[in-house]
């Protein structure tokens, strides 16, 4: 099943220090940092409004 297309772009603006966490974080659990956001997006979204997010499966970084 062909998942719907991402239409929606998100430019967030942060210092070096963050970007480079940001990428830490990716890089550990071995997935893009755009995957790690969204990913993120749908952990918060379930803890704060208790929808359960479907498991991604983890890709290799491209």
């Amino acid at each position: 099943m062909a998942l719907p297309k991402r239409e929606h772009l998100l430019n967030v603006r942060m210092h070096e220090a963050e970007g480079r966490m940001l990428s830490a974080l990716a890089e550990a659990d071995g997935i893009t940092v755009s995957e790690w956001v969204r990913n993120s997006i749908r952990v918060q979204h379930a803890l704060r409004f208790g929808a359960v997010p479907k498991p991604r499966p983890k890709n290799k970084k491209r």
